[in-house]
């Protein structure tokens, strides 16, 4: 049952909500006695959990499901009743479990299909999850793993519209800082980034520089592309033949079932080795529908000192897809990928 990881974080979520929106001190008592009870009910669940009881874990469970699906301090913590209503999803999925495990397949199949109408979309761990397996031939579980499936954010980049030249307005163009500008000198030598590149080619230089945020997008010179970089997790990715890839590589090959390679030194905060599978499928897929750029590349771009209006934005967008929030989009690769001038 992967999920006990995930309803931790559900109660975990919950809490930090509220104190987006007020401080500890000033949470209202019906918001910190809703918090107290609710943490009970997980633990005694998962208690019995660990101890192998899944019948008995079924009471304190549906206790819990109970408590948010009738709770109203979306009220007075100016929180999204549907926000609130959807940490259930996990909790219900657990249920689901205890009772397939418990031979009680009717009450099993009527939780999963509350978790997934709630949103539950962990695909892999639905489908292989062996508290589930007295539900693997019937009908409906069958109808919900597909339901799941077309959720995942892999699924729907496959079925998203392709890209297509269009009429983007002459006059917009990317431009970028000057490499010799002074804020990018300070943050040059503070983080010694000339001594942590190394002396090596290019792509050896870009690799060792790991100064940044999440993944960045690095023009190369050498292979006159911008490659996948991501430092967080010390990952590239490249083709059969061991050729870096752009995002724009990584995406359609992704959408196309081609081959996809990850560098063997990929890990998290170099604690966690990734693989493929959790790294690529499981996690940047949903990353990789539509991507945003600022006009003008420069130092700090989205600081909180200083506006940030979409018209500095634009936006490569798959054909079809509307949304009004940005001022500037594009559906064509070509232009959006353009080399840097």
């Amino acid at each position: 049952m992967k999920t006990k990881e995930l309803t931790k974080k559900g109660l975990v979520m919950l809490t930090m909500m509220f104190a987006l929106v007020m401080s500890a001190e000033g949470q209202p008592k019906q918001v910190v006695e809703f918090q107290t009870v609710t943490t009970q009910h997980e633990t005694a669940y998962k208690s019995f959990i660990r101890e192998g009881k899944y019948k008995e874990a079924i009471a304190p469970l549906t206790t819990l499901i109970n408590l948010i699906d009738t709770t109203t301090i979306y009220k007075v913590a100016n929180i999204s009743e549907a926000v609130v209503r959807q940490l259930n999803a996990p909790y219900y999925y657990d249920l689901a479990c205890c009772y397939a495990v418990s031979k009680q397949k009717k009450q099993a199949l009527k939780a999963l299909e509350q978790a997934v109408a709630l949103g539950y979309k962990d695909y892999n761990n639905m489908l292989y999850d062996n508290d589930l397996t007295s539900l693997r031939k019937d009908k409906t579980y069958q109808a919900l793993l597909t339901a799941v499936k077309e959720k995942t954010p892999l699924h729907v980049l496959r079925k998203s519209a392709s890209y297509a030249k269009d009429s983007v307005r002459l006059d917009v163009k990317f431009t970028y800082m000057p490499k010799d500008d002074y804020r990018l000198s300070v943050v040059r030598d503070y983080l010694k980034l000339d001594s942590v590149a190394g002396q090596g080619d290019e792509l050896s230089k870009i690799i060792n520089d790991g100064e940044c945020h999440v993944i960045n997008a690095v023009w190369s010179s050498q292979l006159q592309k911008w490659l996948w970089i991501d430092p967080t997790n010390d990952a590239w990715v490249m083709d059969e033949n061991g050729t870096m890839l752009s995002i724009a590589e990584v995406r359609e090959r992704m959408i196309n079932d081609q081959p996809l390679v990850l560098c063997e030194t990929a890990n998290w905060n170099h604690s966690e080795k990734q693989t493929k599978e959790g790294y690529l499928y499981g996690y940047m897929s949903k990353n990789l529908y539509y991507f945003v750029c600022k006009k003008y590349s420069r130092f700090n771009p989205e600081s909180d000192y200083r506006p940030n209006p979409a018209e500095e934005d634009i936006r490569l967008i798959p054909v079809g897809f509307v949304n009004d929030n940005w001022k500037c989009d594009t559906t064509d690769p070509d232009f959006f990928w353009a080399k840097p001038e």
